[in-house]
């Protein structure tokens, strides 16, 4: 008889995906394990089961690799990302399954909501949001504390409880801003704001088989007694009256049927709130934390064989169950860090009724806090003839348990430096300038010996030799460049290199009518060109960036200064915004300058062009220049390219110092408008309390650098007369590279500070109330209700915000009978509705906020396509020089019989 097979599809990574597979095994099933990633699961290495490495989120793929197993009995998932899956494959299989449609209800929190939200059941009062933008609109229906979390998900992961209309924002924009899960999947879009539930918190367990129901018990939840809900501890089965079970049993048994559960089990939570039960959510799979473990303990029985026969389609005795106690209690550090120590866990493991004891992490491991089940490092098991006996046992124990943190020996700081700024600070030379420099030079050469064969100035064995050379020189420039010459240049160093190879009869051909001056002056644009590309495409992402954060930030009340002090009620959004138009045009500059670039002074010789019949707009056509210049003087004589390219990224730098000064003030401790993350910040050395935000101070730095570089060019230029000059050329050369890849770094830096920027709209709150920036809105309202001069107004304000500042007494209570009768709101909430009524002349309100981030979306989005099209022109461009090329040299081996061995591959190409 052939063996039958069982399937699991993923898994969870620790506890109860393991043990499954051990069950299966021990039933005598080949066990089949169906995964994306094997390096996943560690504890597979132990297994003697049957890996298979597929998509498993291809449901035909799923399907096409089972049908070849012709006694598979069950498929079924540990995991929560993957039971919707298994359902659908095991289904189209005819093997045992849940009902698809009942396990998407379940699993996405919102449909779960609105299904049950005009039923019987009783739920807590919950609103769905696609967009950040619309919280803000219905603002004024929440009461607070409220419960805000993801619709998909596990663990607690993204739940939190906020306490007022700043920490709701907040959380929602950073929930928004979370793209995909823990498995790295692809997020859906939108959110869950509840109201917070007061009450005991429990979850029953059941298993189902079509019309029979096995409730397996109720478990009492312990959690973190903060804004997070990660559970610290069980207790089964829950010391509950009979009256109260009943009722509980009745209401979930028929919500399962409410909801077509039809198969296999069910985890559902929910609170007990003036003897009723509220509903929080259905989970269609074993329950995690554990709890699996102390049923089996309390109940003596063995769930994971049962499950496994009810997913083989056999026969399942659902018995009546007796009762002992079991608990759980997790260990929780509460900061991150590194562990130092852990103790007395051998005591804890001798104490009486303590029958496990287990750690995920040791001495020596990293902790990072994610308020979430991801910061629990192990846990304890106790028993007891009850769940009250078994959660005191284990309560005791666990007062006996200590963990020690350090931050990395790191002070203040628990997170490592940012890998972008270690590149940036500990910088090495840069090794390929050389390289990079030669293989344009080949291009060049490429280009202009391709004309003058084009214009029978060389003939074709002559050019197909020094081409042939080229390409050798190209393909082995790295074992080459140890041979040369650098003592006069690097362009000295390939022509001796082209003259040793093939003699000064043939290499000095290439030299025709040409003069270093034009082949410097190319390989300055060539080398701009790239410089040019990587910083625009920089400026694109911190632009990108702007908006995106703009997107996410209309919440977040940020005022508008003047004189360094607050002056009128804003956001974040319309500082971001604000910010980005003068970045923006940077892009724009660049693209003009680009024009000039796009000229190609290849031919112009020294700067008086030549009497040699030349095609120089073909030249410029094979190197990616859009035309060549007019006259032959300004094209060697004029390098004011680099003067507007230099003052175009002086600019940047500008722009960029100025707004890193604001977020260096705001992350002060008297602001404290902003937090950073300790990967971007550094402590003292001395002072153990300091986080230094220093990378603000590195922006500024490095801006000021790229200024005196500017005015380092102008020196040198000034008062040299209008000809060949080396004082010119090198002035033009001098730094482009450097301060081209100093702006690359002050933007990365940039880009961290503003991807990484926590907003705390409460203190941004404090700063509007003591900075009074409601008082223009006031006067306005004076004007408006009293029918005066708004000078007047303005007068009649100053006045008595002067007499409260001597009373010292809130403002805000004398300003109340100027305000709108029926206005009722907190003056927190004035500030926000003073922002919305800011719509007039391109303020922050949110009509305006969305307009603007629609047309800079726009906008950047013609800025980047432009880029596009110009590298799409240059990459062709190379494209045919080589290809030209490549043809040329195959009529060369045609005509001359050359050996193949010296004939160039198809493939060269590829050595750009």
């Amino acid at each position: 008889m052939k063996t039958k097979q069982f399937a699991f599809l993923e898994s969870n990574t620790t506890g109860s995906g393991h043990v499954f597979i051990k069950k299966a095994l021990e039933l005598g099933f080949e066990v089949l394990f169906l995964t994306q990633n094997p390096d996943r699961y560690p504890f597979l290495k132990k297994l003697d089961i049957n890996i298979i490495v597929a998509d498993t989120l291809d449901q035909n793929l799923l399907i096409s690799k089972l049908k070849s197993y012709d006694q598979l009995a069950g498929l079924m998932s540990t995991s929560e990302y993957y039971i919707e899956m298994a359902a659908m494959v095991a289904i189209a299989l005819g093997l045992p399954g849940n009902n698809v449609n009942a396990i998407k209800s379940c699993r996405n929190k919102h449909v779960f909501y609105r299904k049950l939200e005009n039923s019987r059941f009783n739920i807590p009062l919950t609103w769905f949001f696609g967009q950040l933008d619309s919280i803000f609109t219905h603002k004024n229906q929440f009461i607070y504390p409220v419960i805000v979390k993801p619709i998909l998900g596990t663990g607690s992961i993204g739940v939190k409880k906020c306490n007022n209309l700043a920490e709701l924002l907040d959380h929602a924009a950073q929930l928004f801003n979370e793209t995909q899960n823990e498995r790295g999947q692809q997020t859906e879009k939108g959110i869950l704001i509840q109201n917070f539930i007061v009450g005991r918190e429990f979850s029953a367990e059941l298993l189902i088989n079509h019309d029979k129901f096995f409730p397996l018990g109720i478990t009492a939840k312990h959690t973190t007694n903060n804004n997070y809900f990660i559970e610290t501890g069980h207790d089964f089965p829950a010391v509950l009256d009979i009256k109260m079970t009943k009722k509980i049993w009745d209401t979930l048994k028929n919500l399962l049927s409410f909801l077509g559960y039809t198969f296999g089990p069910v985890h559902i939570e929910f609170k007990i709130q003036n003897n009723e039960v509220i509903l929080i959510e259905v989970n269609p799979r074993l329950a995690g934390g554990m709890i699996p473990e102390l049923i089996c303990r309390a109940c003596e029985i063995d769930l994971y064989t049962i499950i496994i026969l009810l997913y083989s389609n056999q026969e399942v005795n659902f018995t009546e169950l007796s009762y002992n106690g079991a608990s759980i209690r997790f260990f929780v550090p509460k900061q991150s860090g590194l562990i130092v120590q852990l103790s007395n866990l051998g005591k804890i493991k001798e104490l009486p009724n303590i029958i496990a004891v287990h750690l995920t992490k040791n001495v020596g491991d990293r902790i990072t806090i994610h308020h979430d089940y991801r910061d629990r490092i192990g846990y304890l098991i106790s028993s007891g003839q009850n769940s009250v006996l078994s959660g005191k046992i284990a309560d005791e124990a666990f007062q006996q348990f200590s963990v020690e943190i350090a931050c990395d020996q790191k002070g203040r700081l628990s997170e490592k430096p940012n890998p972008t700024i270690m590149r940036i600070l500990q910088k090495t030379p840069n090794d390929e300038k050389t390289r990079k420099e030669l293989l344009l030079i080949s291009e060049i050469d490429l280009a202009h010996l391709l004309m003058l064969y084009k214009e029978n100035i060389l003939p074709l064995e002559k050019t197909s030799q020094i081409i042939r050379e080229i390409y050798f020189l190209r393909e082995n420039l790295e074992k080459c460049l140890p041979t040369l010459d650098f003592s006069r240049g690097n362009y000295y160093a390939y022509e001796n290199y082209l003259t040793q190879k093939l003699g000064i009869e043939i290499s000095g051909n290439n030299h025709i009518a040409r003069s270093r001056n034009d082949i410097n002056a190319t390989l300055f644009y060539l080398t701009s060109r790239a410089l040019f590309i990587k910083i625009y495409k920089k400026i694109v992402s911190l632009c990108r960036l702007l908006i995106e954060k703009a997107i996410l930030s209309t919440h977040v009340p940020l005022p508008v200064y003047s004189q360094h002090q607050p002056a009128t009620p804003g956001n974040y959004s319309f500082y971001l915004l604000a910010v980005h138009h003068p970045v923006l045009r940077i892009l724009e500059d660049l693209q003009h300058i680009s024009r000039h670039m796009n000229q190609s002074p290849l031919g112009c010789g020294t700067g008086s062009g030549t009497e040699i019949p030349i095609n120089a707009l073909y030249v410029a056509q094979l190197l990616g220049f859009e035309s060549t210049y007019s006259n032959a003087l300004d094209a060697i004589a004029n390098r004011d390219f680099a003067l507007r390219y230099k003052s175009i990224l002086a600019n940047l730098s500008v722009i960029i110092s100025r707004i890193a000064q604001d977020y260096q003030l705001w992350t002060t401790v008297e602001f404290d408008f902003f937090e950073l993350p300790d990967s971007i910040c550094g402590s003292s050395s001395m002072m153990p309390q300091k986080k230094n935000p220093y990378i603000l101070e590195i922006i500024k730095s490095k801006t000021m650098d790229l200024i005196a570089h500017l005015f380092g060019t102008f020196g040198k230029m000034h008062k040299v007369p209008i000809g060949n000059s080396i004082e010119v050329t090198s002035a033009a050369y001098d730094n482009i590279e450097t301060i081209s890849n100093e702006s690359l770094d002050i933007l990365d830096l940039l880009i961290l500070v503003i991807g990484h920027a926590k907003p705390k709209a409460e203190n941004m709150i404090v700063s509007h109330q003591k900075g009074i920036t409601y008082a223009t809105h006031i006067a306005n309202q004076i004007m408006k209700n009293e029918g005066c001069s708004f000078r007047e107004a303005h007068l009649k304000v100053g006045n008595i915000i002067k007499m409260v500042k001597e009373n010292q007494t809130d403002p805000f209570e004398s300003f109340l009978k100027y305000l709108d009768p029926t206005y009722t709101l907190s003056k927190d909430m004035l500030i926000y509705d003073i922002i919305d009524q800011l719509k007039f002349g391109s303020g922050p309100a949110s009509s305006c906020i969305s307009d603007q981030i629609k047309q800079a979306n726009n906008h950047l989005n013609t800025m980047s396509d432009w880029l596009t099209d110009k590298e799409n022109t240059w990459n062709k461009a190379k494209i045919r020089l080589f290809e030209t090329s490549n043809t040329l040299l195959k009529s060369a081996v045609t005509k001359y019989c050359i050996t193949e061995k010296h004939a160039v591959i198809d493939d060269v190409v590829t050595t750009q």
